[in-house]
């Protein structure tokens, strides 16, 4: 009878161990998807970046244009920048396969800060020859809007946001290579962007 209740003790002992073990080791192992954690945590250090600014620009430009009868040409010496939110970038993963979708394409055009950025050449009023009258800064400011929209309609019809994308694929592709799981095949990752499924 004693040797029963010894080993009834034991056995409770034995699987105690084993079931401690068993959490000890559930504890300690990776994830059954280590690749996922990897992948989110390498998007992680991109989307930190904020944003990639992949092509600048500088012009002159001549401009045309009219508030309520008021007429004016200028010349204005624009800047401007086409980046992509890393923040709003997404990704998807098949087993050791990583898709990283980058957003569309944001464009700045701002005025030159510099002395000589806009000169006003000639303007007039349409409406009134005897008392002509100038444009107030708000109709000067809207004025400046309209032709940054104009400026971008320009950028996109010559074809630079376009560059601008590519430039996005191939700086995220060389990044990306120098991940180490990249680098030694555990994991494979393409750069597309949200326009390649339009």
């Amino acid at each position: 009878m004693k040797r029963i209740v010894r080993f009834v003790i034991l056995l409770v002992i034995l699987g105690g161990c084993v079931a401690a073990g068993l959490m000890w080791y559930n504890r300690q192992k990776p994830s059954s998807d280590p690749h996922y954690d990897i992948a989110a945590a390498r998007i992680s250090s991109l989307r930190s970046m904020s944003s990639l600014c992949t092509l600048t620009l500088r012009e002159e430009l001549m401009m045309r244009d009219s508030v309520k009868g008021q007429w004016i040409v200028a010349r204005v010496k624009v800047e401007g920048r086409i980046l992509f939110d890393l923040d709003s970038m997404e990704f998807d993963r098949q087993g050791d396969t990583v898709t990283v979708h980058l957003p569309f394409e944001e464009m700045e055009i701002r005025e030159n800060a510099g002395p000589d950025a806009y000169e006003v050449l000639d303007s007039w009023d349409a409406e009134s020859l005897l008392m002509p009258r100038t444009l107030t800064v708000a109709e000067e400011n809207m004025v400046k809007q309209r032709w940054a929209r104009q400026v971008k309609d320009r950028l996109y019809k010559r074809g630079l946001h376009e560059r601008a994308r590519r430039n996005a694929v191939e700086t995220i592709e060389r990044l990306v290579a120098t991940w180490p799981e990249v680098a030694d095949g555990t994991m494979t990752v393409y750069v597309k962007g949200k326009w390649e499924s339009e």
